[in-house]
């Protein structure tokens, strides 16, 4: 995922030198490749710098990201001999940077990075963003490249949210109050604005964004109410900045706050060429401890302050729901394009004390599960946020069908064993597919679900072949024929569906082809899963 959002906006700038060599914007390749590069330059020396003081782990991607946002929102250079401009794109790469280590609560940072960077200049030297890539000429390239991102990440219901509020509020304003015609007003905001570029990319930023369904419609909403250019407290108008960091607020007040470091306690095999990764909290992850006082850039004394402020000192409790995901980074000498970011639902229960994922290898692994798979004890990963809405329901007595393939079990693990520690009892089917008996993970967990609780486990092998006597349970897939024979009542249940896309997507036709209605599916997603 991100490294589709780094390829987008190179793209951009590509984009943008040929139509500046063409005139078609008003200034120089020359100029823009220049800015471009001093920015990246600026952004690279500063994030190294705060990365030692603050002992942090650095991820180039996020500071190209950050870098190209800044240069596809500040007008490039126009002369030289301007030093006033320098001056200006410094201080907006230096505070993007630095806010990510300032301006961050239990190590996860508040705001996002680009908006904070050009609302500071705005404040501190008078100088302030043109958001200059919101521009006809480059508009099909933003929407191009941001349908691709929205896709990937499926925010849909975001950014519907936001350009649905914003529209209504500006074109509706244009049209009754200032009296323009539908097309000029419409073309105006989409074409003339900045408004797809902020939608796609600085609004879908996954750190700054709620981690459920419904938060991030009402994120979107709010945001979208600020972005219109007529929206103003008193005599203050909202800039699309200021209405980003408005709506990041919201977020850190409504959403979990939480940036873990952990380290690797064991590794164990649970399947034929799977693990399960169990970690624990490092020693001075988020530790408040108060020392060279008098130094304000000290990572202790920073941490402790916040720490003090926010009432949590060290992790706190590390509160999440069964089925609920994690952004994972785990650093690498020289990570693929996949880059060096993975998400994983937990595959333990808020019950157990440790964390707890199971990860599928296969060969050839990414360089990401390489560097996973060759984890020592003792060695770190960071994990942050958290989200998902593929939780157990409310109401205990509804009833539930779950249908997992491979390593898509992880958050049935962590319901099932939720259930069973708390000795909750619900009306649950479990299908789990499988080639073989060997790629079974967890059934002792289940076997344990169906003796102490009374859930219904079936376990099914694809691998015809490979099934042997006295195997209990089902040989061939899933199909509509073994969901109306196991489960009778099949119609009553909701459903939560859970493995590689192309079966999760199957089994969603075959559902609503047995009169199933969709608001009875639910689907396991976190962003870039394929």
């Amino acid at each position: 995922m991100y490294r589709l959002v780094l390829y987008y906006l190179i793209a951009l700038i590509l984009g943008a030198l040929v139509l500046s060599i063409f005139g078609k914007l008003p200034f120089t390749s020359t100029a823009l490749l220049f800015s471009t590069v001093f920015i990246l330059v600026v952004c690279w020396l500063v994030n190294t710098v705060f990365a030692r003081i603050f002992e942090a782990p650095t991820n180039l991607e996020s500071v190209y990201i950050t870098a190209l946002i800044l240069a596809l929102i500040i007008s490039p250079l126009k002369s030289a001999a301007d030093t006033t401009y320098f001056v200006f794109i410094a201080w907006a790469a230096l505070w993007a940077m630095a806010g990510k280590y300032i301006f961050a609560v239990r190590k996860k940072h508040l705001f996002n990075p680009a908006a904070l960077a050009v609302a500071l200049t705005a404040v501190t030297i008078n100088q302030s963003a043109s958001w200059w890539v919101g521009t006809a000429v480059m508009a099909p390239l933003v929407l191009a490249g941001g349908i691709l991102i929205v896709r990937k990440i499926r925010r849909w219901d975001l950014v519907y949210s936001f350009l649905l509020v914003a529209t209504v509020f500006t074109v509706g304003t244009d049209i009754f109050i200032k009296h323009l015609g539908l097309y000029d007003s419409a073309y105006r905001f989409f074409m003339d604005s900045a408004v797809l570029f902020f939608a796609f990319m600085m609004l879908t930023e996954p750190l700054t964004t709620p981690p459920t369904q419904n938060l991030q419609m009402v994120y979107g909403a709010l945001v979208g109410l600020m972005f219109s250019p007529y929206t103003h407290i008193v005599n203050y108008y909202f800039t699309p900045e200021t209405a980003l960091l408005a709506g990041n607020l919201f977020v850190y007040l409504t959403g979990p706050k939480q940036k873990l470091i952990l380290k690797l306690k064991q590794k164990l095999a649970v399947a034929s060429g799977t693990y399960d990764f169990v970690f624990a909290p490092s020693e001075n992850a988020g530790a408040a401890v108060m020392g060279n006082a008098g130094n304000f850039l000290s990572r202790q004394w920073f941490n402790a302050k916040i720490d003090f402020l926010t009432g949590q000192p060290g992790l706190g409790n590390f509160n999440f729901r069964p089925g609920q995901y994690l952004e994972w980074t785990l650093a690498q000498n020289s990570p693929d394009r996949r880059g060096s970011r993975r998400y994983f639902t937990l595959a333990s229960s808020p019950t157990e004390a440790d964390i707890r994922l199971g990860v599928k290898f296969y060969n050839p692994a990414s360089s990401f599960k390489y560097a996973m798979l060759n984890m020592k004890p003792g060695q770190k990963i960071v994990a942050s946020q958290l989200s998902g809405d593929f939780t157990l329901p409310k109401d205990r007595k509804e009833k539930l069908a779950f249908i997992a393939g491979g390593i898509g079990i992880t958050p049935f693990r962590s319901m099932v064993k939720y259930l069973i520690d708390k000795n909750e009892k619900r009306d649950i089917v479990i299908f789990y597919s499988n080639k073989n008996v060997q790629d079974i993970a967890y059934k002792d967990i289940f076997d344990q679900a169906k003796t102490s609780l009374g859930l219904k486990v079936i376990y099914v092998l694809t691998d015809k072949k490979s099934v042997q006597n006295g195997w209990v349970g089902h040989a061939g897939h899933i199909d509509g024929n073994m969901i109306r024979q196991e489960v009778p009542d099949y119609k009553e249940r909701t459903y939560y569906l859970s493995g590689p896309h192309n079966m999760v997507t199957a089994f969603e036709e075959t559902l609503k082809n047995l009169g199933v209605g969709h608001s009875q599916i639910k689907v396991d997603f976190f962003p870039g899963f394929a």
